[in-house]
């Protein structure tokens, strides 16, 4: 009824003209008051509130947005799904819990008062976000937007703390991160270099550039110095670290050095702007000779040899089976917690989590239906060598007869 509405049309324009996706419009949404009114709480226009949407499109979208919201009678809608609200943050509250939000104004040391504000995404996805706003009053205004990966069969979305946590503390560094590394991005040179030698992995996560893998490089960091200053299982961080490498970003422990070597050796009126600098001349090392450290570091990856008794893509496979088994090409300790997560869009497989039968043997328990499409992800930074580096991720699907 309303694909066509113009404020749909306007939107569906940006995106394809502007790019304007992910993080534009949660930016766009966290600087409106609240419905009807959706006026504006800074002023649009040089940057705001995203550069994306350039320097009139986001005046212009906002008719055309009350428009959509009064004639599709949006209001009773929202409000008849009340009960859902209510049930998905009575999911949320046991992560809300263990943050310490004292912790970013110790470690970051902002000059602006900031406070900290959740957004359950129930119509996100699995995408998460991290926007912030600075307000006329001086403030800031730090947003987690949490994307609803999994539901209970009544349609609750789920949250696991253990797995959730590491994502809030990301999502609520971006606000502090990314302004520090906008002012100063003149002073990262040589960071097109390094982009180039993981653009690969950096594009399958969306960072389409070399200032966005350094925000997201800096950010994953300052979780694992969190997860560190807090007091976290040191197996927790270990396969944390492990996780952010296999995704691309292989200098993340000199990386998380360098911030803990900031807490320890700043005076009283050093701030986290102040030693970006120092983080710049990280990535200057890094540099020439990217190429040769991403190959060491992908040398001791260890890899998925061979599956039984099927291999991903199969499309014939026995909904008896129970256990599926996979080989490493060299011995491997672990599991820490859960080795597979869903895909979007399929159903998961795994009962149980999985586990080594032997040093180069993974076996994953199984629950299948016949004429079922499977997939899930198998995050081998669950198991690891000897000498730390972690089995390579992959993602796996099937279909059963």
């Amino acid at each position: 009824r309303f694909a066509h509405h113009p404020a749909v049309e306007m939107a569906r324009s940006l995106t394809e003209k502007n790019g304007v996706a992910f993080d534009a419009v949660m930016s766009m949404a966290i600087s409106l008051s609240p419905p009807p009114t959706l006026t504006p709480l800074v002023p649009f226009g040089h940057g705001l509130p995203d550069e994306r949407w350039g320097p009139d499109g986001g005046v212009a979208f906002l008719p055309l947005l009350r428009a959509f919201y009064n004639e599709s009678d949006f209001g009773p809608f929202f409000a008849a799904h009340q009960s859902l609200y209510l049930a998905t943050e009575r999911s949320f509250h046991d992560t809300l819990s263990h943050v310490d939000f004292g912790w970013y104004e110790r470690f970051y040391r902002p000059l602006r008062k900031t406070q900290f504000k959740f957004i359950l995404g129930l119509n996100n996805g699995p995408g998460f976000y991290g926007p912030h706003v600075n307000l006329p009053d001086g403030k800031t205004t730090a947003y987690a937007i949490i994307g609803c990966k999994l539901h209970d069969d009544a349609g609750t979305p789920i949250f696991k703390a253990s797995s959730l946590l590491p994502l809030v503390l990301h999502e609520f560094n971006h606000s502090f991160v990314n302004p520090a590394v906008d002012a100063q991005w003149s002073i990262f040179h040589q960071t097109e270099t390094v982009y180039n030698a993981v653009s690969s992995e950096m594009q399958k996560q969306a960072y389409g550039d070399a200032k966005t893998m350094v925000d997201e490089s800096i950010v994953r960091a300052a979780v694992l110095v969190y997860l560190s200053d807090t007091k976290a299982p040191q197996a927790t961080i270990d396969r944390l670290t492990r996780q952010e490498q296999l995704w691309g970003f292989f200098w993340m422990p000199e990386l998380t050095t360098s911030l803990k070597l900031y807490e320890k050796t700043r005076t009283p009126s050093d701030t986290f702007a102040s030693w970006v600098p120092r983080i710049a001349e990280t990535y200057l090392k890094l540099a020439p000779d990217v190429q040769q450290s991403k190959a060491a570091y992908s040398h001791g990856v260890a890899r998925v040899t061979g599956m039984k008794p099927f291999s991903s893509g199969a499309q014939e496979v026995d909904s008896d089976t129970k256990v599926l088994t996979l080989f490493a090409d060299r011995p491997l300790r672990g599991v820490e917690g859960d080795a597979t997560s869903p895909v979007t869009g399929m159903l998961y497989p795994v009962s149980s989590p999985g586990h080594l039968s032997n040093a180069t043997t993974i076996e994953l328990p199984l629950h299948l239906l016949p004429h079922t499409h499977y997939g899930f992800r198998f995050a081998g930074a669950a198991f690891f060598t000897a000498d730390g580096y972690p089995l390579e991720e992959q993602t796996i699907d099937f279909m059963t007869r």
